[in-house]
């Protein structure tokens, strides 16, 4: 089921709308980007990257995000390890 939310697997029937929009007729690279703007996934430690901090695993997708400052990225990172309460060195 949350294969089909992030636009990584296709239901057999049935249609996947998020925030109205229908995924059904996206093409490959519109997904790609759909999911790169629109989606997150949070992933257990397993999938994070183990030589880089809190910081860099949190910015690390943000850097996908071509449109966005450093400045931009760094508010972003900034008010998620607050909400996470995670500590940084």
């Amino acid at each position: 089921m949350l294969n089909m939310f992030g636009c990584i697997d296709i239901p057999s029937e049935g249609t996947v709308r998020i925030d109205g929009t229908e995924t059904e007729h996206m093409s490959d690279k519109e997904l790609t980007r759909y999911r790169r703007t629109k989606i997150g996934f949070i992933f257990q430690s397993f999938n994070l990257i183990p030589v880089l901090d809190v910081y860099e695993n949190i910015e690390f997708p943000l850097l996908l995000q071509w449109t966005l400052s450093k400045a931009e990225r760094h508010d972003r990172v900034m008010k998620a390890i607050e909400k996470l309460d995670c500590r940084i060195a």
